[in-house]
């Protein structure tokens, strides 16, 4: 079975339209549809552009659901949708043998963004002149626009950003765009050969001197005179992280001091060290110029229901049918129980595992002793004891499905004999409710894992999908996420050879032992904290991994500023659990240098290349 869990899904190639018929609602959508500035952020699939697509007019206009008209209500704006783009690098169009200084390519970036704004501009236009013919939006009917309206807007744009065209209207608008665009990535390599300044070759190119501000003033100035209507407009930039730094700078100012007509909207990966530089005393703040919205902050009930509703999507769409998940996957080990008899009763699944690792861990069974647990008794207690009880029984089924039988009463096999050798994923984290977390609620990873599951041809021979096969794909899901670890570690790769994957197995290998140890462990170490010791690049190495998706920030009450992760506590991605052996849970936090100090015990302390790499040679 083939599959690409990182390529299955990108919503920056479906247009709008087809997103809006394919959405499946998320919390986030109110959050940031209301007529503020806002700023998405989260890992690589997790659906930043989808949301900033569903502002636009055909989003809206082909999303069938029930909230369609509460979101609607809420919005009180055009939205003006730009894709980043690599291109707006002016070095993504060197020459081999040319260069130039910094404020050239900064001068080339800026008109390269703004030729892409305007051709955002032109797409707006377009789904704005067919509101009165193709789309059926209620919020919208204040705007009594005719096609002729948008045709003299395009005519006086045209003027005002020298177009020359033979066509007219905004198609014609768009055409002296493109030909814009070509004639500035023409100077870029003719300056780089030529040895000009920026300034010099694009004087050669009529109306490209323009900032992207003064051409959207220049368009809100134009409709509410030509269409007599008040426009708002929301300005939203997707991927803002792959931006050159001085269009980062641009947009994230513009959310301060731009005109009240517009909304600044952003989308930009958790990580991004240029954001922290940046924002400084007179850059917006959070709370005060813009919403914040972190898509992997949502709680564990929202996730499973996102994720319950695409995959009902999915059955749909690939099998033609109307089942239930759990009817497909069936329910996860740690969850499932006989109808008959309730999890916690004598002779219920939590009797079971508890009894089975009390035999094996000594040490499992003088902690029971110490709480004073009857086995036979799980369910008399109190409603606190008994959700200690359902807390522990992720720890006790991995623990029991991992550690030999003892060999007798009275023996207890040493650590070099204690773990079995358990090759692939183990079907203890199968399941709906675990494949469900494992995907962390993350659009591509959903479609890409469990979307791969949904065979016509093999759900034809049975009725649901093994757990062998649930855990072959989450398997392969594993390896996807190591080789693309792998891919960024060559990258960027330490001074002294430590690589992402390095730091990622430093980590889960810690959570292992806290889980797996020799002692039983009530409350064990799955996170950590990115403390004030860890020096930079090691800090770069995990915010790579946040941006990735691999590892996960966890929620705070303080807000923090943009793009940084110093001081945040993190945990593994649910997707690497099987890997390392330990349950879907957050656990408690523990400082990374205390992790690295943990791991290198036994070395040296001055000429460890790791400890110097993470603490500058001091970290007494």
């Amino acid at each position: 079975m083939s599959h690409a869990l990182f390529e299955s899904f990108n919503a920056r190639t479906i247009d709008p339209e087809n997103v809006g018929r394919s959405f499946i609602y998320s919390n986030a959508l109110p959050a940031i549809a209301q007529s503020s500035n806002s700023v998405i952020m989260g890992p690589r699939g997790s659906g930043k552009t989808t949301l900033l697509k569903m502002l636009t007019i055909p989003a809206l206009n082909f999303w069938e659901n029930e909230r369609k008209k509460y979101i609607i209500e809420k919005i009180d704006y055009f939205a003006i949708y730009i894709p980043s783009d690599f291109t707006w690098n002016p070095k993504f169009r060197l020459p081999l043998s040319g260069g130039f200084d910094e404020n050239t390519s900064d001068l080339f970036s800026i008109a390269l963004f703004n030729s892409h704004i305007r051709l955002a501009i032109c797409d707006t236009l377009e789904w704005i002149s067919k509101l009165s013919l193709n789309y059926s939006l209620p919020n919208y009917s204040e705007f009594c626009i005719k096609t002729e309206m948008i045709e003299r807007i395009a005519l006086n744009l045209s003027q005002e950003w020298q177009i020359v065209s033979h066509f007219p209207g905004v198609f014609g608008l768009r055409h002296g765009v493109v030909k814009q665009i070509k004639s500035i990535q023409k100077a870029i390599s003719m300056s780089a050969v030529q040895n000009k300044d920026a300034s010099e070759a694009l004087d050669g190119i009529p109306g490209v001197g323009e900032m992207f501000l003064d051409d959207l003033l220049s368009l809100a100035t134009l409709f509410d005179g030509i269409c007599e209507c008040k426009a708002r407009w929301a300005f939203c930039v997707d991927e803002l992280e792959i931006a050159p730094e001085i269009i980062k700078k641009t947009v994230w100012q513009s959310a301060r001091s731009f005109d009240q007509r517009f909304l600044i909207k952003v989308s930009a990966s958790p990580f991004d060290k240029s954001l922290v530089s940046l924002f400084g005393a007179k850059m917006p703040m959070r709370g005060h110029d813009f919403h914040f919205e972190n898509l992997s902050e949502r709680n564990s009930h929202e996730v499973q229901e996102f994720t319950n509703e695409l995959v009902k999507q999915l059955i749909s769409t690939r099998l033609g049918l109307s089942i239930e998940p759990a009817d497909l996957f069936g329910d996860s080990i740690f969850f499932s129980g006989d109808d008959e008899i309730p999890r916690l009763a004598k002779g219920g699944p939590y009797q079971r595992y508890f009894k089975q690792l009390a035999l094996k861990d000594k040490s499992f069974a003088e902690f029971l002793g110490n709480k004073n647990v009857d086995l036979n008794k799980l369910d008399a207690g109190t409603e606190n004891q008994k959700a200690q009880i359902r807390k522990h029984i992720s720890l006790v089924v991995l623990r029991n499905h991992f550690l030999f039988q003892q060999e007798s009463k009275s023996h207890y096999d040493t650590r070099s004999k204690r773990l079995k050798g358990v090759r692939g994923v183990p079907e203890i984290y199968t399941g709906k409710k675990n494949l469900f977390a494992i995907c962390e609620g993350n659009p591509r990873w959903i479609i890409g894992l469990i979307g791969s599951l949904l065979d016509p041809a093999l759900l034809a021979k049975q009725k649901k999908i093994s757990r062998s096969q649930q855990a072959t794909n989450i398997g392969q899901s594993i390896t996807s996420m190591l080789m693309l670890l792998s891919a960024i570690g060559d990258n960027e790769r330490s001074p002294h050879g430590i690589t992402l994957v390095n730091l990622v197995d430093l980590i889960g290998n810690a959570f292992n032992e806290e889980v797996l140890g020799e002692e039983f462990n009530q409350d064990p170490v799955l996170s950590i904290k990115i403390d004030d010791k860890v020096n930079e690049r090691i800090v770069d190495l995990i915010g790579a991994a946040i941006n990735q998706g691999a590892l996960i920030v966890i929620p705070e009450k303080e807000p923090v500023k943009p793009g940084s992760i110093r001081g945040r506590r993190v945990r593994l991605s649910f997707l690497l659990a099987p890997h390392f052996r330990i349950p879907l849970m957050r656990g408690r936090a523990i400082q990374l240098s205390t992790i690295i100090r943990r791991a290198d015990r036994y070395s040296a302390e001055n000429d460890h290349p790791l400890l110097n790499e993470l603490f500058g040679g001091n970290y007494d």
